[in-house]
């Protein structure tokens, strides 16, 4: 069963998910759907941008005061891999839907099911508490919904190169584990260390 959860969790990597958001970008830039690349780039770079907030906050929050409310709640750093996982599966499941009056909600849908079935296995992995995993799947819930709600899909001719591009990417670089978590832990380190130096 753990060789599952991290069957899984690995489609959720850093190593994965950095390359692959930005090879979906583009792609969709060489197929002249601008507008979609313009929403794509957006609705990850800040998910991105938030995540990394939060874990360098949670880390510092840690370290400065270890007996903070979040502790109660065992809060310390939002899931990254659920937060990336939710973003860009679920904004690749939007960009390929067909366009229709429920495009939202169907987009929504499976974004809620790819939020739950990785946070499972980062919850089960030990990696993550539920709190954490809430937190990383809301981030990427509305990355997802504010890149639908654009009203921004791909022309017909560019879902199949999508599809390959995202399917090269997974392949050649599944896998793969990126150290990242440890660099941000260092950095709220440093920064702890240096908070302290000038108190």
């Amino acid at each position: 069963m753990p060789e599952t959860f991290q069957f899984w969790t690995d489609f959720a990597d850093g190593a994965v998910m950095f390359p692959l958001g930005v090879a979906i970008a583009l792609a969709l830039v060489i197929l002249r759907q601008h507008r979609a690349a313009l929403a794509w780039s957006v609705a990850i770079g800040c998910v991105w941008a938030t995540m990394l907030v939060f874990k360098l906050a949670g880390y510092m929050i840690e370290g400065l005061l270890p007996a903070s409310p979040l502790s109660m709640i065992d809060l310390v750093t939002p899931s990254g891999h659920v937060a990336s996982a939710t973003v860009v599966y679920g904004g690749l499941v939007g960009l390929l839907l067909w366009r229709s009056g429920t495009l939202v909600v169907r987009t929504l849908l499976a974004t809620v099911l790819i939020a739950a079935g990785m946070g499972v296995t980062r919850v089960m992995m030990g990696a993550h508490s539920v709190s954490e995993v809430l937190i990383g799947a809301a981030v990427g819930i509305v990355g997802v919904y504010w890149m639908t709600t654009t009203g921004v899909q791909v022309e017909r001719r560019a879902r199949l190169p999508l599809v390959i591009v995202a399917a090269l990417v997974m392949v050649n670089q599944y896998g793969n584990h990126l150290g990242w978590e440890q660099t941000i832990h260092h950095i709220a380190v440093e920064a702890i260390e240096h908070w302290r130096g000038l108190a």
